[in-house]
Formats: structure tokens, sequence, C-alpha cells
């Protein structure tokens, strides 16, 4: 798996942050919005590492399951996830503790 981009889903995406949109918030049937942030923007780039962030990912995967043993798959996508708590082999001491 390569990260490819960082996505601050919370910025524009309703996931906390935005004073004007929540996720899931219902705006009427024939809504559409598209809003552009500039995260070089002091005011928005200060938001971006307190919220939920994915990545544009890439992944290869081989071996077994993929019909031989030497079958791969190559993909793109959403990559969401996430470490909460102590984790010492990625230098997370504890709930607080920012990636080093």
């Amino acid at each position: 798996m390569t990260s490819k981009l960082a996505v601050p889903i919370h910025v524009g995406g309703g996931y906390g942050g935005d004073s004007d949109w929540t996720h899931g918030m219902w705006k009427g049937p024939e809504f559409t919005e598209r809003r552009t942030y500039d995260l070089a923007d002091p005011a928005v780039a200060g938001r971006v590492m307190f919220g939920v962030i994915d990545h544009v990912g890439h992944a290869v995967a081989s071996g077994p399951g993929l019909g031989t043993t030497s079958a791969t798959a190559e993909g793109h996508g959403l990559f969401e996830h996430g470490a909460l708590g102590r984790h010492d082999p990625s230098g997370f001491a504890d709930w607080f503790t920012l990636a080093p």
C-alpha cells in the first residue's frame, strides 16, 4: 500500500470543523454545491491535523487467493486507517501524541 495524497476529509467533507456543513445534513432534494479550500491558507491549514485524514492509495497484492501463487492485483482507492492510543512501533506514547 502506498499513499499518493493525503485527503483531510473533515475540511469540506462535513466530518467536523466546517461551520456550514455537517456530514448527513439535509439541504433539500435539489441541493448541489461546490467549494474550494486552499490548504495553504493558515485558517484552513491549522485545522488539518485535528480531524479525519484519509489517503488516496495505490495497492498491489500478490500471492495465494488470486488464482495462482504468482498472480497480482493492483488498484487505487481511498485508504481509510487510524491509530488510536499507544502504539510503540509508530512512536505514539498515548492518546495525544502526534506522528513523529
